[in-house]
């Protein structure tokens, strides 16, 4: 089975996604049964070369009170995958 996998590189929710993906995709016993292909595509292309807004501060933005809440989700759930997210450090550009 081939399965093409659509990402924004710059996104946390993908590193946990594309964990996830591997681990279930490693489940499958008959050798060469999954062919994972990861494919990137921007969200916000038009976002310049410019050092944007750390992930934190655009989710408090989008999110106003309920960033701090949600950032920890994110950062929980990467955790469970062996991911450290700084996403108060991490500056995205295009």
């Amino acid at each position: 089975m081939r399965v093409e996998v659509f990402g924004d590189v710059l996104c946390p929710w993908f590193y946990i996604g594309k964990r996830r993906i591997e681990a279930a995709a490693s489940q499958v016993t008959a050798a060469g049964r999954v062919q994972i292909v990861w494919r990137s595509y921007e969200l916000d292309p038009g976002a310049g070369r410019i050092l944007g807004p750390t992930p934190a501060e655009a989710m408090s933005t989008w999110w106003g009170v309920k960033a701090p809440e949600r950032i920890a989700q994110i950062q929980t759930e990467g955790r469970l995958e062996g991911l450290e997210l700084n996403l108060h450090a991490a500056r995205p550009v295009s």
